[in-house]
């Protein structure tokens, strides 16, 4: 049986409590900001491409880019004196200090990162150990970069966290201690930076089981933002019980006094592998656009240089003309 089928009964009650009893953390919600994701393809834009992809940023009232990785593949998107590479980090450092955006700056991509920690909590422990002498290497190099860059707020630790591999307790634990490690080598490195992590919910726990999970991992470590994900773009939850999920990570974040940033996913699968995925109609963004404004006063979109801008095509030129006439950013 579905996970989610198993725990419907459960998830029904709650939706009719939810809707008794509703929770507001803005009354206007929108979008204010995006994730950056850094691909091969970027070495070779031209500086007014860099400029037009802000301008768009300008427009829809962006103040806030997640650079999800700075290495991937072993290439390195900024000066590595290690790596191979080039600049585009830099570059997007630069025209965030432009357009006050503030940056949280992810590190090391792996592409084989589900299928390792998918392993037991032993060959999980080896793979995260290798992880972490990557992304403190990466860190160190990156810290003389940042430095230099009013926009900087923060790091970005790469590794999304699911509800379906951390469950065993030895295991969950291995990832706890992964977290407290890591971000505390991000706090000394940078000590007025902030360091956010992504998650998401496959529906595998319900709602207090995964607020237990988050409160758990929230007090082992010293990570200060949770951006959640909704999930609704790749199937992960329904819209009528994900308000029910977002509740239990609010309770999370707020019982260890943490940050909750909720990912709105502006995109509908349309392929898994690859995968493949094309810009979603506003009228869905904007549903669950309500929901995450009752649980947080930051909605950052996953994401807008793929889906909704009209660098990424005609269906997302449409999604960002859309959005505009919905609302519209004096700035």
């Amino acid at each position: 049986m579905h996970p989610a089928k198993r725990i419907a009964g459960l998830l029904s009650i709650y939706c009719v409590l939810l809707n008794l009893f509703p929770s507001r953390a803005a009354d206007s919600p929108r979008i204010q900001g995006t994730f950056l994701q850094l691909l091969n393809s970027h070495f070779d834009w031209q500086p007014d491409k860099w400029v037009q992809l802000f301008d768009y940023f300008r427009q829809l009232g962006i103040s806030e880019l997640v650079i999800q990785w700075t290495v991937s593949d072993q290439t390195a998107f900024f000066t590595s004196p290690t790596l191979s590479g080039g600049t585009p980090f830099e570059k997007s450092l630069e025209l965030c200090d432009k357009h006050r955006i503030k940056v949280y700056a992810g590190l090391v991509r792996d592409p084989a990162y589900w299928a390792k920690i998918g392993q037991d909590s032993a060959l999980a422990k080896s793979y995260l150990r290798k992880a972490i002498v990557q992304s403190e290497a990466a860190s160190n190099q990156l810290i003389a970069i940042v430095q230099k860059h009013p926009s900087f707020a923060g790091w970005y630790i790469t590794e999304e966290i699911d509800d379906v591999n951390w469950v065993e307790p030895q295991k969950r634990q291995v990832l706890f201690e992964y977290l407290h490690d890591l971000s505390a080598h991000l706090h000394k490195l940078a000590p007025s930076g902030k360091v956010a992590l992504s998650g998401f919910s496959n529906a595998n726990l319900d709602p207090k089981s995964l607020e237990k999970f988050w409160e758990e991992l929230l007090k082992q470590s010293s990570v200060d933002v949770v951006m959640f994900q909704d999930g609704i773009g790749a199937g992960k939850l329904q819209i009528d019980y994900l308000g029910l999920y977002l509740a239990a990570i609010k309770k999370a974040t707020d019982a260890q006094s943490r940050e909750l940033q909720i990912v709105v996913e502006t995109f509908r699968q349309v392929g898994e592998k690859p995968f493949a995925a094309v810009p979603a109609s506003l009228d869905r963004i904007k549903r669950q656009m309500d929901v995450a404004g009752r649980y947080s006063s930051k909605i950052v979109a996953f994401s807008v240089p793929e889906y909704m801008t009209p660098l990424a095509g005609q269906d997302a030129e449409h999604l960002f003309r859309d959005y505009l006439s919905s609302f519209p950013v004096s700035r």
